[in-house]
């Protein structure tokens, strides 16, 4: 059987709409015939060569949900429930060894030495083929984990729990919260709003959102998701964003303060919020951007605060987003902004440059 998928042959060029054979299942892994693929920020970074971990050819695309077409064995998906044909699934978009420092006695499989990504390190020469999203079917290797999704849910509305879900995910649990704390989030993406329903279930109190005047959409959508304040950082000079702050604050500044907007200005400016003790988590930055200068003696060392980095997620970050995604799967979908052909992958890609639009998804 032949199928289409967008391949990026060079950087900045394409995709360009290919065809394939599709080749057997070996035992253990899942023919999945593509729903809807999700547009991340680190789609444009892989088209622009930007992602040191690209080899090209490759079909992008690492937020996918779809129906299970085809398996080789029994396959079971991470809650024990037997997989079938015509069930939909949403997957792991990482693959982990399970034998490495990190996976076996570290327990922090996010940090495997040997992970490979669906859409992301995988070229058209790597197996399982195909391997990204961007795609009418994609393989998964019988080390792929799955979680089996209501059918009554729309396909696109689970897609961005892939990813932005679970990485914010992730990085609301390294944050510990307690319950009752100001929250600043710094980007109104899809990383940031779901850091804003994360925390509001995790009992946050004041919720923040900072963001430009350019993404006004976005940051009044944020507000459907537990963010109760709107700071344009655009409009405002530092000292009036910290004075903003102070207001909410009593004066204290924020308890724990998320970048996600992926920039070295962004994380400038953060560092000034974090109140005494507080946390600075860093989970937008996906892609080198350089050194970053930070004033470690005002803002880290007097305020006894702690910055963390956050890298991507692993399953169980996927399944707890996921949970609370399917409890609140009606805001969810108003996330998605446009929905795209195969055929216009580029137009998708380029989008998400547009400020209007919050997530595009492919729909093959």
């Amino acid at each position: 059987m032949k199928f289409k998928a967008a391949v990026i042959e060079q950087f900045n060029e394409g995709p360009v709409l290919t065809e394939f054979e599709l080749e057997p299942l070996c035992e253990g892994e899942i023919l999945v015939k593509i729903e809807s693929a999700g547009i991340c920020g680190s789609d444009f970074h892989i088209f622009s060569g930007r992602d040191p971990r690209i080899r090209l050819p490759m079909i992008p695309g690492h937020e996918g949900v779809g129906i299970v077409s085809d398996f080789k064995g029994v396959i079971n998906d991470i809650k024990g429930e037997r997989l079938k044909h015509g069930d939909r699934i949403i997957w792991d978009r990482g693959l982990v060894c399970g034998r490495c420092f990190y996976c076996a006695v570290e327990k922090k499989p996010y940090l495997c030495a040997n992970r490979r990504v669906y859409g992301i390190t995988m070229s058209v020469s790597d197996r399982p083929f195909p391997n990204g999203c961007y795609s009418q079917f994609i393989k998964l290797s019988r080390q792929t984990n799955t979680v089996k999704a209501d059918s009554r849910i729309p396909p696109e509305t689970l897609v961005p729990v892939g990813c932005s879900g679970a990485t914010s995910y992730h990085a609301v649990e390294e944050a510990d919260l307690k319950g009752g704390e100001t929250v600043l989030i710094q980007g109104p993406g899809p990383l940031g709003i779901f850091t804003s329903l994360f925390c509001r279930e995790k009992g946050a109190g004041e919720i923040i959102m900072s963001g430009s005047s350019k993404s006004r959409r976005r940051m009044e959508l944020s507000k459907n998701f537990g963010v109760k304040h709107l700071m344009y950082r655009d409009t405002m000079k530092l000292e009036e964003q910290a004075e903003f702050i102070n207001e909410i604050t009593g004066g204290k500044g924020a308890d724990v303060v998320f970048e996600m907007a992926g920039t070295s200005g962004a994380i400038e400016t953060g560092q000034c919020f974090i109140n005494r003790g507080g946390k600075y988590i860093i989970a937008g930055v996906a892609v080198p951007v350089g050194a970053v200068g930070i004033d470690i003696y005002e803002n880290l060392v007097r305020k006894n605060a702690t910055v963390k980095g956050i890298w991507v997620s692993d399953t169980s970050h996927l399944l707890k987003a996921f949970n609370v995604a399917e409890k609140y799967k009606t805001s969810l979908g108003k996330l998605i902004s446009r929905r795209y052909s195969l055929e216009d992958a580029r137009a998708a890609i380029e989008s998400v440059n547009d400020k209007d639009v919050l997530k595009s998804v492919i729909m093959p």
